[in-house]
């Protein structure tokens, strides 16, 4: 893969100048190529932010809400995506971690997993929040 995307250009009639070569390998295992990607921007996104999405400054009924509590909130969010990126750029290195609650059941059935569902559903909720948040990554 090859992606050049440069900067916005001062007049907002050029076009900005996107080049992107994806080669065969890249969609064999596109979630591990696509996080490679998405865990060290969304890393500068928490380095660098310039403001919090309007949905963390304000609650249900319309009031501002604390700038701290905010901004806690959105870094929250963020965390949560950042650990389900990393951990698949790196292979699901907590999920061998997990494994080894497997348990076997009275017949010698796999019984449940408990940390391997605990460990899954906290990338499915960083996942979950990425789509939800996908506009409000900016910075």
């Amino acid at each position: 893969m090859k992606v050049n995307i440069g900067e916005f250009p001062n007049d907002p009639k050029k076009p900005r100048k996107i080049e992107v070569r994806i080669d065969p390998w890249d969609t064999w295992n596109l979630d591990h190529t696509l996080a490679c990607i998405i865990y060290p921007a969304l890393l500068q996104i928490r380095e660098n932010k310039h403001g919090i999405p309007g949905v963390f400054v304000w609650d249900a009924e319309g009031n501002e809400r604390p700038e701290g509590e905010a901004q806690a909130a959105w870094l929250e969010v963020l965390d949560k995506m950042i650990f389900s990126f990393k951990e698949i750029r790196d292979g699901k290195p907590g999920k061998s971690e997990a494994l080894k609650s497997k348990k076997k059941g009275p017949n010698g059935e796999e019984a449940p997993r408990p940390a391997l569902d605990a460990y899954q559903a906290k990338i499915d909720e960083g996942l979950r929040l990425f789509a939800q948040y996908f506009e409000a990554l900016w910075t």
